[in-house]
């Protein structure tokens, strides 16, 4: 059954997404967000979910996880190709951006990925895999793509609706499509043409073929409908409060379904289509959480899979609904939010409320300070400034050896990218000023004022600054004199640059950054390298499309990035070598760059992977344990 669901060097855009697959990450959390989707693997053993965290999760039989994060936007959608281990997942952002990604699970490659001016409403592949299928919202928004390659076979121009069904015979010579504007469609995938249209019920959702495809069931206005597929005509029509149904295969005779029942829980409830259409209630299921609802549901095997809206995963077995649903997942990890290393190489970090000191040489936890609202921490020789980006909380000095928390300022707006030069704090406030504040005398200066402003470094009397470009005369990446205020543009091209950094201890100071270019809709990213002193800029490497929310650092004559999203690059300005680090089952957010040579990188999930120079893999990733010592704090790290 197939239901929806320059001088530069240019890096990868397909390819090994960097994860070490020689290494197996096995999970017992669930999805930081609302499941959106479970699908049963080949064997009917296992299955995947995915969710709004932009992960997906295989699930084995003893109830552990093979987590990997795909995206960093939520995932509403998923197929896996019958054929082999090829996944089909829908990205966006809910507004601009619109995708799917082709990859295969087992190697964690990434076949290609394509981008749509409208909403992805459903993806799905054809009996063999050689086919898939993808829906999008607006006019002529179905298109049927080569499997392998992504080319675009067909766009259908001939079915002007959004197709919310597709299935196709063995054979794979023809398909079978429902349009929620009240269609049946039969069509001829040899060329690519309609040859058979039927009349029948509008405004179908949740739509699933049953029995030798003899009836198709599908929801609307509180019923579920069973309708003819060869006719169109309803057959039989089930009241059902907001029901949930569950995807059919081909020879199924019952239809599952999860229904609504208030407050106290949901239904599981049965249509069999061969026995007069009785519908039967088979039991009812209670999640732990009150307000915990269920999102999506699989029958898997004997069983039944629940997804959620917490993220978490629930199995009810048949005969054992007394029992109610047990709980696949497990919450024991809390998320990292920020890192940094001091001087005298003790690493802290921010998690939950609270501020911990650890090392990368060993797994020990020590609480620094608790009940701290705050989501970043920035070091300051040995100790640690605490600040919350995209906040206007005050900015705080926290005293490593006293423990002690004080005041720097307050902002009168909202902060963003604070960084610490020397003995200044210099951060963008609002969207058009940079500020710097001076630690040893407690005084606050304006610097800059422009427009859209990302990020800023102050290196000496000197103050850089990324940017939005305004008009065709502007910069994105600007050098200000801080004494005489004189402004000079430094980058003639590319509509913004989004990060910048420099390595204070570095003799060169260069400044390093990120601009993004639309041409023609063609969207990239430049890393590029400014010399202050021979006043020349020039891009080190390329990458395909654009992310204000990449990161870059630096560290003597290297520069690191997280360009592309999926992997982390360095580039050595000594010998122009570029190398590519291998992530881990996360999504690369911050990097740390130890004074031992030691890279620590904060994941999008909150895990923290170790790096050794001479090791392009991660040596180690670590999460933190949600379990708890006599004062209440967090204890220990799970090493993989």
């Amino acid at each position: 059954m197939i239901a929806f669901a320059s001088a530069g060097i240019s890096l990868f855009a397909n390819g090994n997404w960097g994860a070490d697959r020689t290494k197996t990450y096995t999970f017992e959390t669930g999805h930081a967000g609302t499941v959106s989707g479970i699908l049963s693997d080949s064997s009917g053993k296992s299955f995947f979910s995915c969710g709004k965290d932009g992960s997906v999760i295989k699930w084995s039989e003893n109830g552990g996880g093979e987590k990997y994060q795909i995206s960093s936007y939520e995932i509403t959608g998923m197929a896996k190709n019958p054929a082999g281990t090829d996944f089909a997942v829908i990205e966006t952002d809910g507004n601009e951006m619109n995708a799917i990604t082709v990859f295969d699970w087992e190697t964690l490659t990434k076949k290609f990925s394509k981008r749509f001016t409208d909403k992805v409403t459903g993806v799905a592949y054809s009996q063999k895999g050689k086919y898939l299928f993808v829906s999008s919202q607006g006019v002529s928004s179905y298109y049927i793509l080569d499997a392998k390659t992504g080319i675009v076979l067909k766009q259908m121009g001939d079915i002007s609706s959004p197709i919310s069904l597709a299935k196709t015979g063995a054979s794979e010579k023809s398909a079978v499509f429902y349009l929620p504007a009240g269609k049946l469609v039969y069509y001829n995938l040899v060329n690519f043409g309609r040859f058979k249209r039927i009349d029948t019920e509008a405004s179908l959702s949740q739509p699933t073929l049953l029995n030798q495809n003899k009836y198709l069931a599908a929801e609307k206005n509180g019923f579920i409908y069973i309708i003819d597929a060869m006719t169109g005509k309803a057959v039989n029509r089930t009241a059902a409060n907001l029901p949930i149904i569950l995807a059919c295969e081909e020879s199924d005779t019952v239809l599952y379904y999860i229904e609504k029942a208030g407050k106290t829980g949901s239904f599981l409830k049965s249509i069999d289509v061969e026995n007069s259409f009785k519908t039967e209630t088979i039991g009812q299921i209670s999640l732990s959480g009150d307000r915990e609802v269920i999102r999506c549901a699989a029958r898997i095997s004997n069983a039944f899979v629940l997804g959620s809206s917490e993220g978490n995963i629930f199995r009810l077995v048949p005969g054992k609904l007394d029992d109610g649903a047990t709980k696949v997942s497990k919450n024991v990890y809390a998320k990292v939010l920020d890192l940094s290393s001091a001087e005298n190489g003790s690493v802290c970090f921010i998690a939950g409320k609270s501020v911990y000191r650890t090392s990368a040489d060993s797994t020990d936890v020590e609480l620094l300070a608790s009940n701290v609202n705050q989501t970043n921490i920035s070091s300051y020789k040995n100790n640690f400034i605490l600040w919350s980006d995209n906040s206007s909380q005050t900015v705080q000095y926290l005293n490593s050896e006293t423990k002690k928390i004080s005041t720097l300022f307050s902002p009168k707006a909202r902060i963003k990218n604070l960084k610490v030069c020397g003995e200044k704090l210099v951060y963008v406030q609002g969207t058009s000023s940079v500020y710097s504040h001076d630690i040893s005398s407690g005084t606050s200066k304006l610097l800059y004022t422009g427009t859209s402003v990302e990020s800023a470094v102050l290196s000496g009397e000197t103050l850089y600054v990324a940017k939005a470009l305004v008009g065709l005369t502007d910069s994105s990446f600007v050098r200000v004199n801080t004494r005489t205020k004189e402004t000079v543009p430094l980058l003639k091209s590319g509509f913004s640059s989004c990060a910048i950094c420099c390595d204070a201890s570095s003799s060169s100071n260069h400044i390093f950054g990120i601009v993004l270019h639309d041409e023609n809709h063609a969207k990239s990213s430049d890393v590029f390298d400014y010399d202050p002193v021979a006043k020349t800029t020039k891009i080190l490497f390329t990458a395909s499309g654009n992310d204000l929310k990449v990161f870059i650092a630096s560290k003597g004559s290297e520069v690191f990035t997280n360009l592309g999203k999926n992997f982390i690059s360095s580039y050595n300005n000594e010998n122009n070598e570029v190398l590519v680090y291998r992530r881990g089952t996360s999504i690369p957010s911050k990097i740390e760059l130890l004074a031992s040579g030691k890279i620590a990188v904060v994941n999008e999930d909150g895990s923290i992977s170790w790096y050794e120079k001479a090791n392009r893999s991660p040596v180690s990733q670590w999460y933190l344990m949600t379990g708890t010592t006599e004062d209440g704090s967090v204890a220990q790290w799970k090493v993989f």
